[in-house]
């Protein structure tokens, strides 16, 4: 017969408390701490299937955020390409329109050179046309003796008449008249103005000629001795200004650097040259 009495104690855990009879053997291992146990695996497995799934829902996520971004990235590149080649069309079309306007200039100013040249021929063969008239009218009708050279000398008058020796004096005194001074001044400064002394007085006669301009300072300038460099830089100034005129370049905003260099008096500062050009 087996024995009934009841032994207790703990399980090896330490944990529960145990009570089986004296026929049996003590429980190993605690059924308590197994269930636990059992538990516990299935606790971690529910946890790690959890894990699991939060894990491939977030790699989902930033798949699904990578391929958006990707798509993004390639519609910014494609509107930056369109953008780019709009761009590049304006720059186009902005090239050919300059060419072209550049091209219509260039036309119109070898239209105006060859005006302006046939014009400056047509005038040099004036000039020279003039001069040979000239010199052929002086050749063909030499100006006549004086009355002093072609007379002859009156015989001696042992009684010289006062009278016309008085008159003889007063006519060897009498000045010139003023027509003649007025005369010989305008033709002096005709001859200044149509004989030019240099290539940029040349230039300037042709460009007052043929374009009309006018300008009293520079007439001034051209009139003076020598400063050949100082002329021709003066005129190349002007062509600079007429040409940012035409343009439409504001003149206040161009700076000519220039040097004039000379003794105190001679006229290095005079404003009214380019002022009145």
């Amino acid at each position: 017969m087996s024995c009934q009495y009841t032994y207790s104690g703990m399980c090896a855990a330490n944990l529960h408390k145990l009570k089986w009879k004296c026929h049996e053997s003590m429980p190993d291992p605690c059924p308590a701490c197994k269930k636990e146990l059992k538990r516990a695996e299935e606790k971690r497995k529910r946890e790690l299937e959890l894990k699991q799934k939060l894990e491939a829902e977030e790699q989902q996520r930033l798949m699904q955020r990578a391929e958006e971004q990707l798509e993004h990235d390639l519609r910014m590149a494609e509107l930056d390409a369109q953008i780019n080649a709009a761009m590049d069309a304006v720059a186009d079309a902005q090239i050919a329109q300059q060419r072209t306007t550049d091209l219509e200039q260039k036309i119109k100013d070898l239209e105006a050179a060859k005006s302006n040249a046939q014009k400056a021929a047509a005038i040099a063969q004036a000039r020279a046309d003039a001069v040979s008239a000239a010199s052929s009218s002086k050749t063909t009708n030499p100006t006549p003796p004086s009355n002093t050279q072609t007379n002859t000398q009156p015989p001696i008058n042992p009684t010289p008449n006062p009278s016309s020796s008085s008159t003889k004096s007063s006519a060897k005194q009498a000045p010139p008249s003023n027509s003649k001074k007025t005369k010989s001044g305008t033709s002096s400064k005709s001859a200044i103005n149509a004989a030019p002394t240099s290539a940029a007085h040349q230039d300037w006669l042709h460009q007052k000629q043929v374009k009309g301009e006018q300008n009293d300072a520079i007439d001034g300038i051209m009139e003076l001795t020598g400063l050949e460099d100082v002329k021709a830089q003066v005129l190349r100034i002007k062509a600079h200004i007429d040409l940012m005129k035409r343009q439409g370049v504001p003149t206040n905003k161009e700076r000519l650097n220039l040097v004039l260099l000379g003794n105190p008096g001679t006229g290095k500062f005079s404003p009214s040259i380019f002022s009145s050009a």
